[in-house]
Formats: structure tokens, C-alpha cells, sequence
């Protein structure tokens, strides 16, 4: 693979051109880490590629247009990434989110909308969508990567920095006490633990990055993921009804709360 190299989550992209808002990689390549990323112009040449209203699978690859005149195909064995888009800003803007979370899929783990939060030492993600989490008092919206090791789930926060030129950053996730997922109730505030596991799996799959893309069937491809059914089973995660102008922090801050056992 040749090209500029930039970190992706827990893996390196190799693009054939300069992405301004991705951070250049620094180390050594380990073997089997990287994803070839080839950026083309989307012109009347190409202009047979599909362009599919949903995320779709069309032979090896799997297809994403996540805004207009914008195509990602990803390869089945999720090493290689085709993009089409008129300017290479649109790729700039997507990458990161629709097009990772279908590797992520392949590679058995979550991409998730929500961002990160620490209280009394624990770290939890929270899952909402951006105006929630804007209201709740908590940044807005990241995605985290999900993953599992022998030490418990972790993860990846990615978020966007920066006023006048925004750019990627991350911070990994080394411990993960469980996730807090934000559900507006209109008055009064409240929690509720999801002890059922295919419950826990709806929740984890609904705040998955490029959800309401999913076809009906990459919808079933998805929710019969392995990582999905080992957090719906073994990950701790609870509902937290908000109320405005309630503030997360402050609710789990409460000498007298406590989300999970």
C-alpha cells in the first residue's frame, strides 16, 4: 500500500491523497492493520457506479452514499475503501462515521453515536442523538468504537476539534463501566437498568453510526452481529430519562444514584 497515513480508530488509513482534517500517522506499520482508501472523482467516466438510497451489499462490496453526489464502496474483507465524490471534502467530512461503521461490522465490533463521560472514576459512553446530548449538557455528538479484550470493553472516542478548520481527534477508551443511553420523557427525570438482552441489542443497534441507512437486509446482517450479542449479554447498559434542562453529570454525580450495581 503507498500513500499518506492516517490514524483511523484502532486501525491506519492509507489514502492516495492529502485528507486536511484527519491526523497523520506516526509509528510503525504492524502487520494487517492498515485500509487502502482510493479517492475518485465522481464524473461522467464513472458515472454507471450505483448509487444506492441505503446501505446496501452488491457482490464483494458493501455500497454507502451518505450525502449526494458521494459513494463509498468497502470491501467484504475490509481492507480496501473506493470513494466517489465530486470534491474530496465530502470524503473529508464522511469518512469517519458511515463508511467505519461498516468496518467496524466486518471486523466484529460497534461504531456508536454518543460521547464519553467520567464520574467517580467510572468512564461511561453515552448514547443520544445531538441536540439530546447538547441539552443534557454534554458535547455533542462523537462516535466511539466498541471493542472487546480480555480485560473488558473498550473503545475509541473520535470527535471533531477546532473552530475555523475542524479536525478529527481521538482518545482511547481503556475501561468501560457501562453505557447510559438518553431518552427524553417531558417532565421529570428518571432511570431505568435493561436487564433484557435482546433489549440491550434494539438500544446498542439503534444508536449504531449509519443506522437509519441499514436495508432491511443489512439491517439483519447487523443485528446478528457477534459483538452485538456479547454486549447485549454481558455489557451493562441502562436507559436515563432527561428532562430540559437536566444535566447527565449531575444526575450521576448524586450521592444517592447509581445507574448499576
Amino acid at each position: 500500500m503507498h500513500g499518506t497515513i492516517y490514524y483511523y480508530y484502532d486501525k491506519v488509513l492509507v489514502a492516495d491523497c492529502k485528507l486536511k482534517t484527519l491526523e497523520p500517522y506516526v509509528g510503525r506499520l504492524a502487520k494487517d492493520s492498515a485500509v487502502q482508501l482510493l479517492v475518485k472523482t465522481l464524473d461522467v467516466k464513472n458515472a454507471d457506479v450505483p448509487t444506492p438510497t441505503e446501505i446496501v451489499r452488491e457482490g464483494d462490496f458493501y455500497l454507502a452514499a451518505p450525502s449526494g453526489n458521494m459513494i463509498y464502496q468497502i470491501h467484504k474483507n475490509g481492507t480496501l475503501i473506493r470513494a466517489y465524490a465530486a470534491e474530496v471534502s465530502q470524503v473529508e467530512e464522511t469518512i469517519m462515521d458511515v463508511p467505519m461503521s461498516i468496518l467496524a461490522m466486518i471486523e466484529g465490533k460497534l461504531l456508536l453515536h454518543g460521547t464519553v463521560i467520567s464520574v467517580r472514576g467510572d468512564t461511561y459512553a453515552v448514547l443520544g442523538g445531538e441536540e439530546m446530548l447538547k441539552c443534557s449538557g454534554l458535547s455533542h455528538s462523537d462516535t466511539i468504537l466498541l471493542t472487546e479484550n480480555m480485560e473488558g470493553y473498550r473503545g475509541i472516542l473520535c470527535f471533531r476539534m477546532g473552530k475555523q478548520t475542524k479536525l478529527y481527534g481521538q482518545r482511547p477508551i481503556t475501561g468501560l463501566k457501562g453505557i447510559v443511553v438518553l431518552q427524553n420523557i417531558g417532565q421529570g427525570a428518571g432511570d431505568a437498568v435493561i436487564m433484557e438482552h435482546e433489549r440491550k441489542e434494539r438500544l446498542l443497534l439503534e444508536h449504531t453510526a449509519g443506522f437509519s441507512m441499514l436495508s432491511r437486509e443489512m439491517h439483519e446482517y447487523f443485528s446478528h452481529g457477534r459483538m452485538l450479542k456479547e454486549a447485549g449479554q454481558s455489557l451493562p447498559v441502562a436507559v436515563l430519562g432527561i428532562s430540559e434542562g437536566c444535566r447527565v453529570r449531575d444526575i450521576l454525580n448524586k450521592d444517592d444514584f447509581s445507574i448499576f450495581p
